[in-house]
């Protein structure tokens, strides 16, 4: 699921893939892995790309946690 997601958020705020790689320091081939769900970013990354693409990680990796709580 990260894999589309991150790819659809990518989009909408209107970067490349280059752009993302070249603001995470990496090589664009990781992320066109990332996007076509060959591998996955690490913990550390995953807190940069969210910060980047303005969402949280819980929605980059789409988890819908919900509290035990929220009853």
């Amino acid at each position: 699921m990260i894999h589309e997601n991150l790819k659809r958020l990518r989009i909408a705020n209107k970067l490349t893939q280059q752009q993302v790689a070249d603001h995470l320091m990496i090589s664009n081939q990781s992320i066109s892995k990332w996007e076509k769900g060959v591998s996955v970013p690490d913990a550390e990354t995953l807190i940069k790309l969210a910060d980047l693409l303005d969402t949280s990680v819980n929605d980059l990796l789409g988890s819908n946690v919900v509290p035990e709580d929220s009853n």
